[in-house]
C-alpha cells in the first residue's frame, strides 16, 4: 500500500512539473536589459493601470530598458524625442530581449548648418509628400536600414523617410538635445487641444493649458508636432503657441508697419483660421496660420486671393476666408478706358 502511495505521489509530482509554466524570460533577464515587442505597438502608461489614457504608444520593435516586472506589468525606461529618459508601464506579455550588441535602434536628425529643418517624406524620394519639417536634434526610431540614400524612421509616431545624411545613428542610449520651445497662448480659450493627428477633427489626447511650455518637434503647416512636459506627443494648432513656428524654411525677418487700408476679419466657415502664404497658391509655404477673428489689412484685391498685411507680414490669403462680396473702390483694378472688345474694332483709315 505504501509502495502504491509513493508511486502515486511521484506521478503527481511529475505531472505538476510538466504543467508548470517555463521560467519567464523577463524574470531571467537582468534589470536594465534592452527589450521590445517585435510584433505589435505597446501603449505606455504612467502607472500600471490601462483604464487611463496612455502617455504614448511605442512602435512595434521599439527598444526600451526593462527595470522590473510584476503581475503582468513591466516597468520600463524609454527615451523621449529630446533624448531624455523617463519611466512608464507596459503589459509584459510578448516582450522579447534584444541582443546585447543590438543597441537602442535610435538616431538623431541633423542638418548641415544645425538649424535647417529636416523634411520627413511619405516616400523615399525628394518628390515625396512632406509629412512634416522636423527640428534638428529630434530623436527617431530606425525602422529599416538605409537603402539608396534613404532611411525609414518613425518620428513621434509618424513613419516616413529621411535622407541618410540627415540622421546620425547611435549605438548607445540617446543623449539629450536642445529643441525649440514655445508657450501655449490661445487667445480664444484657456488652452489648446493636443491631438492625435494634424487635424482639428482628430481625437484629443490631452488639453494643455495656457502658459505651459512645449517643445517643437515638427511643423506641418497648420499644426505643430510637440513634446509636452509629461512626455506626451501630439499636434496643436500653430496659431495657439508663441512664438508661432513658421512652415516656410526662411522668412524675411522684416516687421512691416501696419499700412492704411480696409480692415478685414478672417472668417473660415470650414476651419479655424487662414494661412498667410508667400505667393497666391496653396502650394506656397505658409508664413503663419491666423485664427478666425484675426484682423488683416487689405492691400490688393484678386479673384481668388487677397494680398493682405497680417501682424507685421505681407502675403496672400484665400478670398473665401472673408465675408466680402466685392472689391472696395480703392483696390479695384484701374480703369484704362478700354475693354477687350476694343481690340476687335476695325483699324482706323489713316489715308
Amino acid at each position: 500500500m505504501k509502495k502504491n502511495l509513493r508511486l502515486f505521489a511521484l506521478v503527481l509530482l511529475c505531472l505538476s512539473a510538466l504543467a508548470a509554466p517555463p521560467p519567464s524570460i523577463l524574470a531571467e533577464s537582468a534589470a536594465g536589459q534592452a527589450f521590445s515587442h517585435p510584433h505589435k505597438a505597446l501603449p505606455l502608461y504612467q502607472r500600471a493601470d490601462d483604464d487611463k489614457k496612455p502617455l504614448r504608444v511605442l512602435g512595434a520593435g521599439e527598444a526600451f530598458l526593462l527595470l522590473a516586472q510584476k503581475d503582468g506589468w513591466a516597468e520600463i525606461q524609454v527615451y523621449n524625442e529630446a533624448g531624455e529618459p523617463f519611466t512608464g508601464f507596459v503589459r509584459a506579455k510578448g516582450l522579447q530581449p534584444l541582443a546585447p550588441d543590438a543597441g537602442m535602434g535610435r538616431g538623431m536628425l541633423v542638418s548641415e548648418d544645425g538649424t535647417a529643418r529636416v523634411p520627413l517624406r511619405k516616400s523615399a524620394s525628394r518628390r515625396g509628400t512632406v509629412l512634416g519639417k522636423y527640428s534638428p536634434g529630434v530623436w527617431v526610431q530606425i525602422v529599416a536600414p538605409a537603402e539608396k540614400g534613404w532611411v525609414r524612421v518613425r518620428a513621434a509616431g509618424q513613419a516616413g523617410y529621411v535622407r541618410e545624411e540627415n540622421i546620425r545613428l547611435e549605438a548607445g542610449v540617446p543623449q539629450p538635445a536642445a529643441l525649440p520651445e514655445v508657450t501655449v497662448q490661445n487667445q480664444q480659450a484657456t488652452g489648446l487641444n493636443l491631438r492625435e493627428s494634424p487635424s482639428f477633427k482628430s481625437p484629443t489626447l490631452a488639453i494643455v493649458r495656457n502658459g505651459n511650455k512645449v517643445r517643437v518637434l515638427a511643423v506641418t503647416g497648420d499644426f505643430v508636432n510637440v513634446l509636452t512636459g509629461d512626455n506626451r506627443t501630439g499636434y496643436m494648432m500653430a496659431w495657439g503657441v508663441v512664438p508661432q513656428p513658421l512652415y516656410a524654411d526662411s522668412a524675411s525677418g522684416l516687421d512691416v508697419p501696419r499700412p492704411d487700408g480696409q480692415t478685414l476679419t478672417i472668417h473660415n466657415k470650414d476651419g479655424q483660421g487662414a494661412n498667410l502664404r508667400a505667393r497666391a497658391s496653396t502650394g506656397s509655404d505658409s508664413l503663419g496660420l491666423f485664427p478666425n477673428g484675426t484682423e488683416v489689412v487689405l492691400l490688393q484685391w484678386g479673384e481668388y486671393w487677397l494680398k493682405v498685411w497680417a501682424e507685421g507680414q505681407e502675403g496672400y490669403m484665400m478670398k473665401r476666408f472673408f465675408d466680402v462680396a466685392q472689391a472696395p473702390a480703392a483696390t479695384q483694378a484701374p480703369d484704362y478706358g478700354w475693354t477687350p472688345e476694343d481690340f476687335n474694332a476695325p483699324l482706323p483709315d489713316f489715308g
